[in-house]
């Protein structure tokens, strides 16, 4: 785990100084981001998606935010006696989901559940939402073309991956909306 504190000092008319700390702390995570995301609402209640971010963010106990990236979580809090509790028991479940190879055996079960077809014709009616009609066909049976200003990207629904060499944005955007999709359509406990 790799922990850090910043120190933050404010100077008024006096040689006494007032400082915050906002603490940043990173925990190795490589486990399904919805499972931990409902571990959280089993502990905390209320756990609110952060709109606008670039990767997955979520707001737990209105303290602390969680940075989900590539294989960990990244916890960052103001540091006082209520907060630093909080952070350890965020902590706990962050842990504990990434080590518990049962609860995400559960929740791969639940997955089977999921129904591809539906999700395929979801993400379809999205595209055309998103880009119009005149912009999405599909590749083959499964894969979806997306074309925009002369770029095109394809989309694996099964894989949720997006290719498209011309314009790295339009993938970036692709991929978050396809995840997104299929976050709100994947089961959770």
């Amino acid at each position: 785990m790799y922990h850090s504190a910043r120190l933050l000092l404010q100077l008024d008319y006096t040689d006494l100084s007032v400082g915050t700390v906002t603490q940043t702390q990173a925990i190795p995570f490589t486990g399904p981001i919805s499972l931990l995301v409902s571990q959280l609402r089993n502990l905390a209640g209320d756990v609110q998606q952060v709109e606008g971010a670039e990767k997955i963010t979520v707001r737990i106990f209105d303290s602390v935010t969680l940075v989900h990236e590539a294989g960990m979580v990244m916890l960052e809090w103001l540091a006082n006696p209520l907060n630093d509790m909080y952070a350890d028991a965020i902590t706990t479940v962050v842990l504990e989901v990434q080590s518990n190879p049962n609860a995400q055996k559960f929740l791969e079960g639940r997955k089977e559940a999921f129904d591809m077809e539906v999700f395929l014709d979801r993400l379809e009616l999205m595209l055309h939402d998103m880009f119009g009609d005149d912009c999405v066909h599909f590749k083959d049976s499964t894969n979806l073309c997306v074309t925009v200003g002369g770029a095109t990207a394809t989309v694996d629904p099964e894989k949720r991956e997006v290719t498209c060499p011309e314009d790295e944005t339009l993938r970036e955007m692709l991929e978050v909306s396809v995840q997104r999709l299929y976050d709100a359509l994947t089961p959770s406990f």
